[in-house]
């Protein structure tokens, strides 16, 4: 078995010394209030409680809120793709417990009746081997007791990686990806969930799909978003 390592350094972890370097969590920027109500970005210390963020006073947004652990900033950047193109997919049992331990009053609040995982195209699945946000799900749904559906999301549209679009060329590249084809019975709110969350094209798309199946409520937790604050 190979030694679990730290999700920042990623040196092996010594025993006993839990998911995370002790030095390397203090390198973490936690997302902070005051945040946009929103899409959950860090917003301005002067911006007051009551705000949103930019890009979510240009946008319409279909989900009802969602929010978020980390800033994405350049150890997450180092991690994500770790996560994503490295097979270190363990990294996700850090993300999970700090997000369900840090984001747990957004949880309350959201009353989701299920998890519902960003899905990524099957082609990719086979050729990572795993999907990042369905695992990141199913360790939340262990640790929240909340239920995760893998089976009601498909992504049918295979598209270009979104990092290399802008927002606009996102959002059309992201019409019609999504599609539901598992039964929502009983799911009057959902969660989805994803790893990081930028311009919210890809959630605003799986929002699209889950009203459009039926689901009233629809939410969003991932682990990093893109933009927060300055840390002095």
């Amino acid at each position: 078995m190979f030694p679990r390592c730290c999700p920042v350094c990623e040196r092996p972890l010594k025993k006993g010394i839990g998911l995370i370097c002790p030095e390397c969590e203090k390198l973490i920027s936690y997302v902070e209030e005051p945040v946009c109500i929103k899409c959950g970005k860090e917003l301005p210390v002067t911006s007051g409680e009551e705000s949103l963020c930019e890009d979510c006073r240009r946008k319409s947004r279909s989900f009802d809120w969602g929010a978020a652990l980390i800033n994405y900033d350049g150890i997450m950047v180092r991690s994500m793709s770790a996560v994503k193109n490295r097979h270190k997919k363990e990294y996700l049992d850090f993300y999970a417990k700090r997000m369900s331990e840090r984001l747990s009053e957004k949880l309350r609040i959201m009353r989701p009746d299920a998890l519902i995982p960003v899905p990524v195209h099957r082609d990719r699945k086979r050729i990572r081997g795993y999907d990042q946000a369905e695992e990141l799900a199913l360790r939340l749904s262990e640790l929240t007791g909340i239920p995760a559906r893998t089976d009601i999301l498909i992504r049918r549209k295979k598209t270009e990686a979104l990092k290399k679009l802008g927002a606009s060329e996102r959002q059309r590249s992201l019409e019609g990806a999504f599609e539901v084809i598992g039964k929502t019975k009983g799911i009057h709110r959902a969660c989805i969930v994803d790893d990081i969350y930028t311009t919210g094209a890809t959630v605003e798309a799986c929002t699209r799909a889950l009203q459009g199946a039926g689901i009233e409520k629809v939410f969003f937790l991932c682990i990093c978003i893109g933009a927060g604050r300055e840390k002095g």
